[in-house]
């Protein structure tokens, strides 16, 4: 069942996250990691970039490996004509959803699974917040619009977000997904394992069309969200 509450509560306190990670000293990007939009450096020691990890997975899935790139250089686009690029960056979780959180009541009492830390924009962190945990039920394909906009409206009570950086939330949910590519398709091409082959296609047959769908009414719930008064 969607508890609206407890995902503003949620959006509060990544936004007291991203506040405290603000001041946390610099060493630079983590070795492995990248911006969301940096898929290279995920490709694995015997590529030396993404496209060459999707060369070799098309010898195999030649139309799969076509509407991964499609899907790919039209986030590139997006991501681009937003502006995403000319955001600062700041240590993110990058994994902050219901599996890593644990409460006592209402209140956070742990944050697990920190593999994931590193740097980028924000709203990358709030998009990998709500792809994981604002689904529409029953199929948890597309991301529900009154849920998505329960989170922001928690995290702009905490922290305001500029209009780039709200209109950002659901293209980056996107590239959240396509980040997620690599990756995967580097397992299945070492282990050759069924159900990874089945997670990447519910990304491109399913996710992906599903989010574009509804980005419309997404984006509109999300800066809703933001202009009513906390």
């Amino acid at each position: 069942m969607r508890d609206d509450d407890h995902l503003r509560r949620k959006g509060r306190l990544l936004a007291r996250l991203h506040h405290d990670l603000a001041t946390a000293r610099s060493l630079g990007q983590r070795d492995g990691w990248g911006l969301i939009w940096e898929l290279d450096h995920a490709s694995g020691s015997e590529f030396t970039s993404f496209n060459e990890v999707l060369g070799a997975f098309e010898r195999h899935h030649s139309e799969l490996a076509a509407q991964i790139r499609r899907h790919r250089y039209a986030s590139l686009r997006e991501l681009s004509r937003l502006r995403y690029g000319d955001l600062p960056h700041q240590v993110i979780d990058f994994d902050f959803h219901n599996d890593n959180l644990l409460f006592d009541g209402d209140k956070l009492v742990g944050l697990l699974d920190l593999d994931s830390v590193h740097r980028d924009a924000c709203v990358t962190d709030i998009a990998c917040s709500v792809a994981n945990d604002c689904p529409e039920p029953p199929a948890d394909i597309a991301p529900d619009p009154r849920s998505v906009a329960s989170f922001v409206a928690g995290y702009t009570e905490q922290t305001p977000l500029s209009e780039r950086e709200l209109r950002l939330i659901v293209p980056m949910i996107g590239a959240y997904r396509i980040a997620s590519f690599p990756r995967a398709i580097l397992s299945w091409l070492h282990q050759r394992d069924a159900r990874t082959l089945v997670g990447i296609r519910r990304n491109v047959d399913e996710r992906l069309p599903a989010l574009a769908a509804r980005a419309a009414l997404i984006e509109s719930a999300v800066l809703s969200a933001a202009r009513k008064p906390q």
